[in-house]
């Protein structure tokens, strides 16, 4: 082989790992967080894993439906156990697939999150993975 060829074959593998490499960390670091995403999401965001009391009395999921249908089509309810907020899943408009997530305290009724924020950080990883 002549040294220019070497040359050549070793700039096209060297730049071509880089790239490669480059990549495969990306993915990588999207995973671990993803992975992660209640504990981070936990700590970024307090409100929406608020302890609550599992001694009072909870309203059903008909009442506490009922002010929730004014933002569209209830999609998913999510119960996470006896001390965490009930997550509705709403889907706000037909653009709208994955619908917007409403932390609602199943004691008080009391809406715990402002679904309507621009995507965070989770979505930003969840994209990029």
């Amino acid at each position: 082989m002549t040294k220019t060829l070497k040359n050549f074959i070793y700039q096209v593998h060297l730049w071509s790992g880089l790239v490669a490499g480059l990549f495969l960390f990306l993915i990588c670091l999207s995973g671990t967080v993803l992975t992660f995403e209640k504990e981070i999401h936990s700590l970024l965001t307090p409100g929406e894993t608020s302890y609550i009391d599992p001694t009072h009395t909870k309203k059903s999921i008909k009442e506490l439906s009922l002010p929730l249908n004014e933002y569209g089509i209830i999609t998913r309810v999510t119960l996470q156990g006896d001390v965490h907020p009930y997550i509705f899943n709403i889907q706000t408009s037909k653009e709208d697939r994955r619908g917007k997530n409403f932390f609602v305290n199943p004691i008080t009724g009391e809406i715990l999150n402002d679904p309507f924020k621009k995507p965070g950080l989770m979505m930003f990883f969840f994209n990029l993975h």
